[in-house]
């Protein structure tokens, strides 16, 4: 059975899902619901690009492009999410995969959801990949396989620093 291509970037299924209000950068991103987000070097939110090392969470709310105000963040750092690989067959698509570091696919939102995805192809045992796939989320019609849907962990959250200033 394939798996359905339904890209809704992270969803937070364990853990402290309470949330913490944050200031957006003048000029951000579109941030969409369910998008990994980093805390700027100002202090601000803005979309995590594909080579962000520091995640803050997973955007809770929305926001247009250069809106500013502020949005809900779902920022505790033992949080554990779950999203969908992309369009690759690689080991991510795998129980071999399991365990293994990845980027992520950062696509731009489309109607305040979020489009973001694990990049299958980019498995590594390099820690300062944005996410940790732990196992394959138990729900009807999700097997190991092409837009498979995976439970991680977020590896370099900025609140539970490693060393690294956590600013982007």
């Amino acid at each position: 059975m394939a798996n359905t291509d339904r890209p809704h970037g992270f969803t937070v299924i364990e853990g402290n899902r309470s949330t913490h209000s944050y200031p957006v950068a003048a000029a951000n991103s579109v941030i969409g619901v369910g998008d990994l987000v980093v805390l700027t070097a100002a202090g601000t939110i803005d979309i995590a690009a594909a080579s962000a090392t520091q995640i803050i969470g997973v955007a809770a709310e929305s926001a247009a492009a250069s809106s500013g105000g502020t949005i809900l963040v779902y920022d505790d750092p033992n949080i554990l999410i779950e999203g969908q690989m992309d369009n690759t067959v690689t080991t991510g698509a795998a129980l071999a995969g399991m365990n293994a570091n990845y980027n992520i696919v950062a696509t731009a939102a489309t109607n305040g959801t979020s489009n973001q995805e694990i990049d299958e192809d980019s498995d590594a045992t390099t820690a300062t990949l944005p996410l940790k796939a732990l196992y394959l989320y138990p729900v009807p019609d999700n097997a190991y396989g092409e837009f498979n849907r995976i439970v991680c962990s977020i590896n370099n959250h900025v609140k539970k620093s490693t060393g690294v200033d956590g600013l982007v």
